[in-house]
């Protein structure tokens, strides 16, 4: 129950792992109920065990995932040792962790967090001393540790841990969140200790209430208090300027060489190389992967992906030489598929900005996500039809343009968008005056865009129904004749009506974007009987997943992201 704007922020600042319970939590955990069995002069051997029973109830109590499970597992082998008075290595706890969850499920080794929490710890015990190690820290001989120089010895291991684990993950966070947060170092040594404090009091506070209802109360405010004081710095480190950037996915190969990299920076002198010959390294790599990016956005195709987002519109165009539109953005509030499909596909793909967003009409499942999507991403221009309709979504994605301060045009049929080289964008729908002889006047009354490249067309018929085909069907054949057709209103069946249009324009690939179990009993299974008939492949995003068609030198091809049978 987390507020999404909230969530945002602990992204951003890269401390959503704060709000897991991880081995963090475990070991404050095992702190606490050591430092509590001591008070109560518990002998040393029975506050490990008893220690170790309370772990495993906890892990039990949590759900047992995966970073939980490798913390406790690391925590018993450590009390264990300590128990019969034998040392513990802390990577063979943690090797013992990996394999025990590794035999219990093998599929663990490609969950995010089992990767995320296994290279902390590695990033943190083997990094740290390296970079402990820049710093002298060592005391004179037969001089005395002074307040002053324990201070400056904890500071030191502090940033040290922090930034260790932040560049032991740094690949991993882009990879999984295409977040980039270079407060994270910063941000955590001022967290953990606000994390630490809130647990102790928490444990207080369930501790208390068996004591007094009074002291209850006092926990309580003291565990509210620390916990407000935890969520406003992360909202003053996101609001800072360049708290973090949103970046594309690097590849498997720029993971490796990261790692590799990072290797012989730690490792420079036992490999006998210099400062120079390192940087000459790095330089190297930054090279070869910016001219892969570089290569890569010099593509002179026409992409148009249908995003799989349920019961809803979102097609995303990319245009050859330069320039992008997004038309309509699937469904909003709980289930935003502005935030949940459509920014973090455009952020994979290292988009930043969108040239045009097009709304075809103002129901929840075509605007529902376009607030979000606005907020995200530097948008240039709007347009949609103006349509007045009274809804909450609606009037969301209205003041988002005006808090943005968007350019917004009003479209109509007869109008052509301009400004992408090669490609022709015609309006062919709705007329100048609204249609208002229809019993789905919104529907109706949505923006058709035909796009042509190359000889190649698509035809993106929004939601028109029975009316809205109608008008349609006065243009010529030869404008309506299209290679791809995004079937109107998630393939409903309007009679002779759907019979005709599907005639005129002839498709040989008809998407149809709809989840594949609807309340709507959606596409119908006579539009997809004559769409086959009349010789047209047939995709549904709730079957196929997104599906991107590509033009390219005269011909297209078809890519879905889910594969089927």
């Amino acid at each position: 129950n987390i507020p999404v704007e909230m969530m945002d922020e602990f992204i951003k600042t890269g401390t959503i792992h704060i709000l897991a319970i991880s081995g963090l939590n475990v070991g404050l955990v095992a702190f606490i109920i050591l430092a509590f069995f001591k008070l109560l002069h518990i002998p040393r051997r029975w506050r490990y065990f008893l220690t170790i029973l309370f772990l495993i109830v906890y892990c039990i109590m949590t759900g047992g995932r995966p970073s939980v499970v490798r913390a406790t597992i690391m925590a018993v082998v450590l009390l264990f040792g300590l128990a019969i008075d034998r040392d513990s290595d802390i990577l063979n706890s943690l090797a013992v962790s990996a394999l025990a969850l590794l035999i219990f499920n093998p599929f663990y080794l490609f969950d995010p967090g089992f990767q995320l929490s296994f290279l902390t710890v590695i990033a943190i015990v083997i990094l740290t001393p390296k970079l402990e190690g820049f710093i002298k820290m060592d005391i004179p001989e037969g001089m005395v540790e002074s307040w002053h120089f324990k201070t400056k010895r904890f500071i030191v291991k502090s940033i040290s841990v922090s930034l260790s684990a932040w560049l032991g993950i740094i690949p991993l966070i882009a990879y999984y969140s295409n977040t980039f947060s270079p407060v994270t170092v910063l941000i955590n040594l001022i967290l953990i200790p606000l994390v630490t404090l809130a647990t102790a009091i928490g444990f207080t506070l369930l501790i208390s209430g068996i004591v007094s209802i009074t002291l209850t109360k006092i926990f309580g405010a003291a565990c509210w208090l620390s916990l407000v004081g935890l969520t406003k710095v992360v909202s003053s480190f996101s609001n800072m300027p360049f708290s973090s950037w949103r970046v594309s996915t690097p590849s498997i190969l720029f993971v490796l060489c990261y790692y590799i990299f990072l290797l012989i920076c730690i490792n420079y002198r036992q490999l006998r190389l210099s400062m120079g010959k390192v940087a000459i390294i790095g330089l190297f790599m930054i090279n070869l992967f910016t001219w892969e990016r570089g290569l890569e956005s010099g593509h002179s195709s026409l992409k148009i992906t249908f995003l799989d987002v349920g019961h809803g519109d979102a097609i995303f165009i990319e245009f050859p030489h330069s320039g992008n539109m997004l038309i309509d953005g699937g469904e909003g509030g709980d289930d935003d598929r502005g935030r949940w499909v459509i920014s973090p596909f455009l952020w994979d793909r290292g988009i930043t900005r969108i040239d045009t967003v097009l709304l075809t009409h103002p129901h929840s499942d075509h605007v529902g996500g376009l607030a979000t999507v606005m907020r995200n991403f530097k948008v240039r221009y709007v347009l949609d039809n103006r349509m007045p309709f009274n809804s909450t979504i609606y009037q969301g994605y209205n003041d988002m343009i005006t808090k943005k301060r968007l350019n917004q045009r009003t479209v109509r049929e007869g109008e052509e968008i301009t400004g992408y080289k090669d490609v022709e964008l015609y309006l062919l729908h709705p007329p100048p005056e609204f249609m208002t002889e229809t019993s789905s006047y919104e529907n109706d009354n949505s923006i058709v865009v035909k796009v042509i490249y190359k000889g190649k067309s698509i035809l993106l018929c929004g939601d028109i129904e029975k009316a809205g085909i109608r008008n349609l069907l006065r243009y010529d054949e030869g404008l309506l004749n299209s290679t791809v057709l995004k079937v109107p209103h998630h393939g409903s069946y309007e009679e002779e009506e759907t019979d005709l249009f599907f005639s005129r324009v002839s498709p040989q690939v008809a998407v149809i974007p709809e989840a594949e179990r609807n309340k709507f009993n959606l596409p119908s299974t006579n539009t997809v009987i004559r769409l086959k008939e009349s010789g047209a492949k047939v995709y549904q995003t709730g079957i196929n997943g997104a599906v991107m068609v590509e033009i390219k030198d005269d011909n297209y091809s078809i890519t879905c992201y889910r594969k089927t049978d």
